[in-house]
C-alpha cells in the first residue's frame, strides 16, 4: 500500500513538474493538461487491475482526437505547396514510370504520416527539444527535462521485461491514430501519460526495488 502511495506521487511530480505540462498552462490548453492527469492515473489504476476495464484506454485516443480538433490538417489533405510539388515534379518523368508513380498523392500521403509516426518515436523529440533538428514555423520545446531520460530507459525496460504491456499499447495505438494529423504535434500529448509513466517505473524500480 505505502509502495503504491510513492508511486502515485512520483507519477503526479513527473507531471507537474515537467516543462510540457506548464506549457499546457501557459496557452491555456487545459483540455491537454486534465487528459495527461486523468488518463496518466487512468494507466496507473489499471495497470494493478485484471479485467476487460483496459480496452477503454485503445479507444482514448481515437475518441479524443474525434471530439477534439485544437487544429492542423489530415495527411489526405495536402497542402497547396505539395500539390504544386507533385505536380512540377511529375513534368519531368512524363516519360518514365518508376519517377511517375513515386510522385502522386497517395505516395506523399504516406510519406507524411511516415514521417509522423518516427517522430513520435523519436527521443529527441521529447528530451532535447528536437536540437538539432529543429523544425521551421512549429514552436519545439524539451518536454522533458534530459537529466530524466536514463528513468525514462529503466521505466521502459522494466515493463518490457515484466511484459506490462497496457501501456507500450496505450503509446502505439496513440501513435497509429495520431500520425494522421500534420504537424503532429497538436495531439502528441495523448503520448505524455505513456512517458510519465515509463517515468514512473523508472524511479519506482531504482528506488523502491528493496521495499
Amino acid at each position: 500500500m505505502l509502495k503504491n502511495k510513492i508511486s502515485l506521487l512520483l507519477l503526479f511530480f513527473f507531471i507537474f513538474s515537467s516543462s510540457w505540462f506548464k506549457f499546457f498552462l501557459e496557452d491555456h490548453e487545459y483540455f491537454e493538461a486534465v487528459y495527461v492527469i486523468l488518463v496518466s492515473s487512468l494507466l496507473f489504476y489499471l495497470n494493478k487491475k485484471k479485467g476487460k476495464l483496459k480496452v477503454i484506454l485503445f479507444f482514448l485516443p481515437l475518441l479524443t482526437i474525434f471530439f477534439y480538433r485544437p487544429g492542423g490538417n489530415v495527411i489526405f489533405n495536402l497542402d497547396e505547396l505539395e500539390k504544386y510539388t507533385i505536380n512540377t515534379r511529375r513534368l519531368y518523368y512524363e516519360n518514365i514510370t518508376l519517377g511517375r508513380f513515386y510522385e502522386n498523392k497517395i505516395f506523399y500521403i504516406f510519406r507524411n504520416y511516415q514521417k509522423n509516426f518516427f517522430q513520435g518515436l523519436d527521443l529527441n523529440y521529447y528530451f532535447f527539444g528536437n536540437h538539432p533538428r529543429e523544425r521551421a514555423g512549429i514552436k519545439e520545446i524539451k518536454k522533458i527535462s534530459f537529466i530524466f531520460l536514463p528513468l525514462f530507459l529503466v521505466g521502459l525496460y522494466s515493463f518490457i521485461r515484466k511484459k506490462s504491456y497496457l501501456f507500450l499499447y496505450y503509446f502505439f495505438f496513440s501513435l497509429i491514430t495520431a500520425s494522421f494529423y500534420t504537424p503532429i504535434d497538436i495531439y502528441s500529448f495523448l503520448f505524455f501519460p505513456f512517458l510519465v509513466s515509463c517515468l514512473t517505473e523508472g524511479a519506482e524500480t531504482i528506488l523502491l526495488r528493496d521495499k
